[in-house]
C-alpha cells in the first residue's frame, strides 16, 4: 500500500483552518522538512493542525515527489517576522484538493485509543512531517470513516480566457485555480468522463447532477512560464470522473488522455 504521513501546520505562523474551504478545489504545495527520501507521489496526507485544538482536520493525495520550488516567505504568513532567512527555495510537494473532516480528529480523542499511543506526532509535537504506521493508519481510516467527508467544488459564469495558477505563497505555494473555468469547462464538453464513459446524473440521479472532474491536460508545474498561465476551456480541459482523474495522475508522469483510455479498454 502507499504510505500514509501527518503533515503538521502551525497556526502561529499559517492558518490552514482558515483556508481549508479554499484548498478544498485547488492543488497546493506542502514544505518537506523531514522523511523527504521516503515521501512518494501517491501518498496519502493527513493535514493536522497544531495548538489547543490540535489534530487531523483534512486529508490529500500527495500529486508529486518532493522538488525545490521557487517561493517567497514574506507574502501571506500569519505572523510576518516569520521568514526563512533569505532563502528563496523550499522543498515542497504538491497536494490535491483536501477533503475536510468534519468534526476533525483531535488529539484528545486520539489518546484514548491504546493502539495510537506511539502515534509519532504525539509523542514529539516539534515538525512537519511524521509517518503513520499501517497498524495504525487501519485504526485512524476507520475513525476518519465516521466523520463527514466535505469536497468542494463551485460553478461561475466566465469568459473565453481566463488566467489562473497565480502563485500565493501561505507557508506553501498554491497554483491558484480560476473557478470559472469549470462551468465553461462543462459547457463545452458535458459531464461525462472523457476518458470511460461514466456520467454521475445517469447513475446517482439529481443528487449529482452537473457533478464531474475538471482535468487540466497540462499541469502547471509544466509550464514554461512562472506564475499565471493563459487556459482555453476548450482545449486545455477535459471532464473526467474521479476514479479517472486519480489514475490519471498515479505515475511520475502523469498519463495522456490516449494512454488512459488504452488501460481502461484493456
Amino acid at each position: 500500500m502507499s504510505n500514509v504521513w501527518i503533515f503538521q501546520s502551525n497556526p502561529k505562523y499559517y492558518d490552514l483552518i482558515r483556508d481549508l474551504g479554499e484548498l478544498t478545489r485547488m492543488e497546493s504545495g506542502w514544505p518537506i522538512r523531514q522523511q523527504k527520501n521516503k515521501i512518494e507521489k501517491g501518498d496519502l496526507a493527513l493535514l493536522w493542525v497544531s495548538g489547543e485544538n490540535r489534530g487531523i482536520y483534512a486529508t490529500a493525495d500527495i500529486i508529486s515527489k518532493p522538488k525545490m520550488e521557487k517561493v517567497d516567505f514574506t507574502d501571506s504568513w500569519v505572523n510576518p517576522k516569520r521568514s526563512a532567512d533569505g532563502k528563496t527555495e523550499e522543498l515542497m510537494v504538491e497536494l490535491g484538493p483536501m477533503t475536510i473532516l468534519k468534526p476533525p480528529l483531535l488529539e484528545s480523542e486520539l489518546k484514548q485509543i491504546r493502539e495510537l499511543f506511539s502515534l509519532s506526532i504525539m509523542r514529539q509535537h516539534n515538525g512537519t512531517n511524521f509517518p503513520v504506521t499501517e497498524s495504525e493508519w487501519d485504526i485512524l481510516s476507520k475513525e476518519i470513516e465516521k466523520r463527514t467527508l466535505t469536497k468542494y467544488e463551485e460553478i461561475f459564469t466566465c469568459p473565453e480566457y481566463f488566467t489562473e495558477g497565480k502563485e500565493r505563497e501561505i507557508i506553501q505555494t498554491i497554483y491558484e485555480r480560476n473557478s470559472k473555468l469549470r462551468e465553461m469547462a462543462i459547457k463545452m464538453h458535458g459531464t461525462t468522463c472523457s476518458v470511460c464513459g461514466f456520467n454521475f446524473a445517469k447513475k446517482y440521479g439529481i443528487l449529482s447532477e452537473g457533478y464531474i472532474e475538471i482535468h487540466h491536460l497540462v499541469p502547471h508545474s509544466e509550464h514554461k512560464i512562472k506564475g499565471e498561465s493563459e487556459i482555453n476551456p476548450e482545449t486545455d480541459l477535459i471532464p473526467l470522473c474521479s476514479n479517472c482523474h486519480r489514475i490519471i495522475h498515479k505515475p511520475e508522469k502523469m498519463l495522456s488522455i490516449e494512454e488512459l483510455k488504452k488501460i481502461v479498454k484493456s
